[in-house]
């Protein structure tokens, strides 16, 4: 596993790819990812904050025909 993380992570290969071409620097792919952390922290938070859903949003938003 540890393997396939270091050699065969998408995202790790797309950073190392866009630097290796000059597209973006290191530095700048940092920032990238913190503010994609803080957003993620912000919809987790907001997530735990909110109600917990009820029975019957278990069915709201399905798309299914049968």
């Amino acid at each position: 596993i540890d393997k396939l993380k270091t050699e065969k992570d998408c995202l790790q290969l797309f950073r190392q790819r866009v630097i290796e071409a000059g597209l973006l620097e290191a530095g700048q792919l940092d920032q990238i990812d913190k503010e994609a952390r803080q957003v993620i922290d912000q919809a987790l938070a907001a997530a735990k904050a909110g109600p917990a859903p009820t029975e019957a949003d278990l069915l709201t938003d399905v798309y299914a025909s049968y």
